[in-house]
């Protein structure tokens, strides 16, 4: 049975300020473990704790391939498992080249009852890499917050981007919200590099939304009651708005689509052209 995963010390998530300095996380446990993390086209490389070279690894989602160093599993699949533990430029290994942008994975020293241990050291950190940081025991298929796995969530806080933009590049930074007859809530999740940001909801166009019951997480973005889309039926979608150091930022463009029987009325949305650019 695995048991006291999560170190009740440990806090919830971790504010990483953009600099060069290396990010290393830490995490040991009862099994062998691995890490996941949240930037997707960034690739892991794990080092043997003598730095004789890399070597293969795996973790759900994808085999291990050995590529001019060792590809963690599939793009944004890494390799640990207990307690994470970060200290701002501490501990890194000296073999961590931290000039460029990658994803390293370290075998570490254990400690009584939780032998096996490995550090994930990220260098080049951007406000795209902000999300949450999970260790699981590799051997055990089910991944479990609390009892096989535990998760911190690092904040890297970049003043020149307070909105999270992962589909950069796709058509016109556009993204989609799938609303089905059992929803009871949506999220909107325009996340945030700086977790203290003020962050404002607005419907397309230019209007913002403060109704009842709404929530805001800095982690998920903002919850909405069902109702409030159902007593505006011709609503097509919604955007963040913050204002950082004077100047004023916008998320991406969610556009909302209603699945199934209970779907609310639809409407011909504005051409693509003009949805690139709310009016401010």
């Amino acid at each position: 049975m695995v048991k006291n995963i999560i170190d009740p010390s440990v806090t919830s998530h971790l504010i990483f300020p953009l600099t060069s300095n290396p990010l290393p996380l830490t995490s040991r446990g009862q099994r062998t473990l691995s890490w996941v993390w949240p930037e997707t086209t960034l690739v892991g490389e794990e080092l043997t704790d003598r730095q004789a070279g890399p070597r293969p690894s795996r973790a759900p989602g994808g085999e291990a391939e050995t590529v001019a160093g060792t590809q963690v599993g599939s793009p944004g699949a890494g390799v640990v498992g207990d307690h994470p533990v970060a200290r701002e430029g501490a501990g890194t290994p000296g073999s961590v080249p931290v000039q460029r942008r990658a994803v390293w994975v370290l075998e570490c020293p254990g400690e009584p009852g939780r032998p096996y241990c490995k550090t994930l050291v990220l260098t080049g950190a951007k406000g795209n890499d902000t999300g949450y940081y999970r260790c699981y025991y590799r051997d055990i298929k089910a991944v479990i917050d609390g009892t096989t796995a535990a998760a911190l969530y690092v904040f890297v806080r970049d003043l020149e981007q307070p909105f999270l933009r992962r589909n950069r590049g796709s058509i016109d930074d556009l993204e989609t919200i799938f609303i089905t007859g059992s929803s009871t809530h949506i999220t909107v999740p325009c996340l945030v590099t700086v977790p203290d940001l003020n962050v404002t909801l607005y419907m397309w166009e230019t209007i913002p939304l403060e109704d009842e019951g709404m929530v805001w997480d800095s982690k998920r973005g903002w919850s909405i009651p069902r109702q409030t889309l159902d007593s505006r039926p011709f609503l097509i979608g919604f955007y963040c708005q913050a204002t950082l150091q004077g100047r004023d930022y916008r998320s991406t463009l969610y556009l909302v689509h209603s699945t199934g029987k209970y779907a609310l009325p639809s409407t011909q949305p504005p051409s693509m052209k003009n949805m690139t650019s709310p009016p401010s």
